[in-house]
């Protein structure tokens, strides 16, 4: 936010309990925040914002207690108002009575109410085991009340999407849960605003709309309290395992194994035509250190809604699908990987279709990458930042500079497909590195980044490659004057190899000897971009060379050689050959595929959704698949009656039709063999036959 915007932020930085909002009561800080609106940073309370009027705690004073009485009951008649308002007015302060029937008389005040004014006021009733226990109880409700009413609250619910295969289902979701923050756990002091609590995501699958199937973790009198979950990411900060507050009845959340957060998963556990209910929630790790007994993790909800027409609506963090084979003549999304078009990284790049609904024709795609030099107080890091994706050759920008490089977090995610990014750490090749031909010292690295010493503080980690090469007399001069190190006349010269450029170096002749042999060290020395530092220069690696061979003679060179993170020099580029389509030319010659499950159908199917309403059976269910994408499905008798008609009118990917076991008079069909013709308009024809066995 611009400096000054808001009333109170003369330092620029936007605090969301003393800076003024507007109408809508949303701060830069909150989701959904667009622009400012009317009212914000007016510096005048504003009908809408939060913390207004009678809870706004910059606006009226918490005066307090000032009198109290504890005494016997009845000592006060509630009906004599005089005398309990002189007593009130007296300011007394009486705590003396213990083990009798106890009334309270308190008072806070006085302030003034005319004749027709309403005031509300608020008032907190605290117990504790002693009084420390009671301190604690009282930071809890000063935190509610500062959080305008406001009680802690799970994170936000990500957005999910679903894509159901055949024998797999595909859920993607978003990450705005990441960025909740939580007023009641007050302000960061090591970030602007309120904390942030996400700690991670749990996905729940089920067979029924209610989750009912997987609620089977039990507190410790055998009541459950907790669901299953399928898979489970969490961050990777050191929170793991069961949370340290669990419920009063036993039960403990589980926090995860810090195996890092991840924004799409596939499940290959599933069974063509069930249909599957799932959840992705976002969940917070709670704190352990609130008040007296810490304050357990918390969960976003998750719903799935029965309409009055038998219908189900999932909310924005849920799905339901139903897994199945495609359509007859369907032919998934085709894609190239992506081609290491220039730069030196040594990480992979990967495409996968998430989505194939999505996934478009004939597309071509450019991946490029940040990078940054940052001293981390320490030592200076080359680290990559992000990534972005474009769509050629209008450049239109598909991913924004996503940061999540690691292998299997394929987040955003773009025309349905996903860039799954391997990037690698600085390492040294040791096996790629050393004399040219073989043989001579050996090369012993490590990052210069030592606190102390001439160099303290100015080394760094850094991926260039270096070239070694030998001569007969005299070629370049170590530095070091101005480091604390001796310039010295040196039979060698050092130059990157990516760009043939000489470098400067600092030369450790432990001997003495003036020539580069066992046990001395070569630190080269890196030119800093002007601004990011006030030195010039920072140190690398420590070239240590051991062994017992003879020292390098004319015309021998070392190599030494890194991995190379992602860097904005690395260039990927590839392209979508197909987007999922129908062959036409197909369809004949899939349609041999077509089936009845089950058949024969004895007396139930256990694809069957199951009847919520009462303890009766559902709807009985059974299902041709791979059928065309359009065809009509006639269901006969031996006999040659028409029993049914089926238009079927599917997806690309969805070559399933369920039929109900109803005849076209509205009456269940009876046991036995039935015959049906698929006509699918022009491409082809086939005919079956299934049993029922009731």
């Amino acid at each position: 936010p611009p400096k000054n915007h808001w009333s109170g932020d003369e330092d620029g930085d936007w605090n969301p309990e003393t800076d003024d909002v507007g109408m809508d009561g949303l701060g830069p800080l909150d989701p959904g925040y667009t622009a400012p609106d009317e009212g914000e940073g007016d510096g005048i309370p504003t009908e809408g914002e939060p913390n207004f009027d009678q809870t706004d705690l910059d606006e009226s004073d918490q005066i307090g207690l000032e009198s109290v009485s504890l005494h016997k009951w009845g000592d006060f008649p509630l009906d004599q108002d005089e005398l309990i308002w002189d007593y009130l007015a007296a300011k007394n302060r009486d705590k003396s009575q213990k083990f009798s029937n106890i009334g309270v008389l308190y008072s806070s005040g006085p302030f003034p109410l005319a004749a027709g004014q309403v005031e509300n006021f608020s008032i907190a009733l605290l117990m504790g085991e002693n009084f420390d226990d009671l301190v604690r109880n009282k930071e809890i409700v000063q935190r509610i009340f500062n959080a305008n009413y406001r009680f802690a609250k799970p994170p936000a619910k990500p957005k999910v999407k679903a894509f159901a295969g055949d024998g797999f289902v595909t859920l993607t979701w978003d990450r705005k849960a990441e960025d909740s923050r939580d007023p009641f756990l007050g302000l960061d002091p090591d970030s602007m605003g309120y904390k942030k609590d996400f700690e991670g995501y749990v996905i729940y699958r089920s067979t029924d709309p209610g989750f009912l199937d997987n609620r089977d973790v039990t507190d410790a009198f055998g009541n459950t309290v907790f669901r299953e979950p399928v898979a489970q990411f969490d961050l990777k900060d050191g929170i793991q395992g069961t949370d340290k507050v669990g419920l009063p009845n036993g039960a403990h959340f589980y926090l995860g194994d810090d195996t890092g957060l991840a924004h799409s998963w596939t499940d290959t556990n599933v069974v063509n035509g069930q249909t599957y209910y799932y959840a992705v929630v976002s969940y917070d790790a709670g704190d352990p250190n609130l008040g007296t007994g810490g304050l357990p993790p918390s969960q976003s909800t998750s719903t799935i809604e029965k309409d009055a027409f038998g219908n189900y609506a999932s909310d924005v963090n849920t799905a339901i699908v139903t897994p199945g084979p495609p359509s007859a003549g369907y032919r998934s999304p085709v894609i190239e990987q992506p081609v290491h078009d220039s730069g030196e990284a040594s990480g992979t790049v990967q495409a996968h279709v998430l989505l194939p609904p999505q996934v478009n024709d004939h597309t071509s795609y450019r991946i490029t990458f940040k990078d940054s030099l940052v001293f981390n107080g320490r030592y200076f890091e080359h680290k990559t930042v992000s990534y972005s994706v474009f769509e050629e050759p209008d450049n239109v920008q598909k991913v924004d500079n996503s940061v999540y490089l690691n292998r299997g977090d394929m987040y955003p995610v773009f025309d349905g497909l996903g860039i799954d990014i391997h990037n690698t750490p600085i390492a040294f090749l040791a096996e790629k590195s050393g004399k040219q031909g073989g043989g001579g010292l050996q090369l012993d690295l490590m990052p210069d980044t030592t606190s102390s010493g001439p160099t303290a503080g100015m080394g760094g980690v850094f991926d260039d490659d270096y070239r070694i090469e030998f001569y007969a007399g005299t070629v370049d001069t170590s530095a070091g004057a101005d480091l604390g190190f001796t310039e010295i006349p040196v039979n060698f010269k050092i130059t990157g190899i990516a760009d043939g450029g000489t470098v400067d170096f600092i030369f450790i002749d432990n001997d003495n000897n003036g020539l580069l042999t066992s046990n001395d060290v070569l630190i080269p020395l890196k030119k800093l971009p002007a601004g990011i530092s006030a030195k010039s220069y920072a140190t690398t690696w420590r070239i240590h060379f051991v062994g017992n061979a003879q020292p390098p003679k004319d015309g021998d060179v070392f190599n030494v050689l890194f991995t190379h993170p992602f860097s904005s020099d690395d260039v990927f580029t590839f392209k979508t050959v197909s987007a999922a389509h129908v062959d036409k030319a197909a369809v004949s010659d899939d349609m041999q595929r077509i089936a009845v499950v089950p058949n024969p159908y004895i007396i139930t199917n256990k694809l069957e959704p199951r009847n919520l309403a009462n303890s009766g059976r559902g709807e009985r269910v059974l299902m041709f698949i791979h059928l065309p994408q359009r065809c009509t499905i006639h269901i006969f008798n031996l006999r040659g009656y028409l029993v049914q008609t089926l238009e079927h009118n599917g997806l690309e990917n969805n070559g399933t039709e369920k039929w109900n076991l109803v005849s076209k008079d509205g009456i269940d069909v009876s046991y036995g063999i039935y015959i049906y013709q698929i006509d699918a308009h022009g491409a082809g024809k086939k005919v079956g036959r299934f049993a029922i066995i009731k």
